[in-house]
């Protein structure tokens, strides 16, 4: 059953409470009915998230690419190769 505080829109895409476009492999998993456009819909919200995640990492200032560099060093050890699966960037830690 879907919750009770989703929502649909007019083309009825399923929205969540926060008014996110739901994953449709989520609908699946919980055996909700797929709106026949919710595929179209959410692979055009998460193009959306996405663009303004890679505008942001753009728009980053020097030191918070160094505290960034400096948290990865700390994760993964020095000299290890690290992608941003968002942006494609790599970072040599």
């Amino acid at each position: 059953m879907i919750p009770a505080d989703y929502t649909t829109r007019d083309d009825g895409v399923l929205l969540n409470c926060l008014g996110r476009v739901v994953d449709p492999g989520l609908c699946r998993e919980y055996g909700w009915p797929i709106p026949a456009q919710q595929e179209a819909a959410y692979s055009e919200y998460m193009a959306g998230v996405v663009g303004e995640y890679r505008a942001a990492q753009a728009r980053r200032m020097p030191e918070e690419r160094a505290e960034e560099a400096f948290e990865l060093r700390a994760a993964f050890g020095p000299g290890q190769r690290v992608v941003n699966v968002l942006t494609g960037e790599y970072t040599l830690t």
